[in-house]
């Protein structure tokens, strides 16, 4: 039977090791760790012994060049995307995680949100070198687009979920909300259509 290095109760940095997780990285033993802050996170004995984590996340690690403070982003909005807070650096990487427009979470490196190498969780993609038009909650017609799907129409026009002012939710394509071909879920053409009592 392996035997595991016991680290309960031992602190590393701001962490404090509270129970060993019954799983391996890389053949070393994980550990449920406290922040003195209130969070929690999860750890490998050799980073906790070699010091590379020494806290939750909420302390910035020191940029490795001119050892300043990285710049905290939480709150700020990258395209589609809104920075929820600091996680675990990505290699020598400053990482956030973020939340799309679409409702998705997502991890990205300071950099890419900061030069605009990312602006969704995935759910926008291109089209003829370009990114989709953000339409979100603006109205066409009858129609309140919420935010956009992955799938497309049969000409590639990204499908979004609407909200019609009859209440009904349905799938329109971007190309026919904007061009004002469609402005309804189709309330608006059955109503023309019923005879009246």
């Amino acid at each position: 039977m392996t035997r595991f290095l016991d680290l309960k109760g031992r602190k590393f940095g701001k962490l404090t090791a509270a129970c060993r997780i019954e799983s391996k990285e890389k053949g070393y033993a994980k550990w449920l760790c406290k922040c003195e802050c209130g969070g929690e996170i999860v750890v490998n004995t050799k980073q906790l012994q070699r010091g590379t984590v020494t806290n939750c996340g909420c302390i910035p690690k020191n940029a490795a060049k001119n050892g300043t403070i990285a710049e905290g982003l939480s709150g700020r909005h990258f395209g589609m995307l809104t920075v929820i807070r600091r996680v675990e650096n990505r290699g020598d990487k400053v990482a956030w995680l973020c939340k799309c427009d679409c409702g998705e979470e997502t991890v990205c490196t300071a950099r890419d949100l900061k030069k605009g190498y990312v602006k969704s969780c995935g759910c926008m993609k291109r089209k003829k070198n370009r990114w989709y038009r953000d339409i979100k909650e603006k109205q066409f017609g009858r129609l309140v687009a919420l935010y956009p799907t992955l799938n497309r129409n049969a000409k590639g026009s990204i499908l979004w979920k609407c909200l019609c002012d009859c209440g009904n939710n349905c799938y329109v394509s971007e190309d026919t909300l904007v061009n004002g071909s469609t402005k309804s879920c189709g309330c608006s053409h059955i109503s023309h259509l019923a005879v009246p009592p």
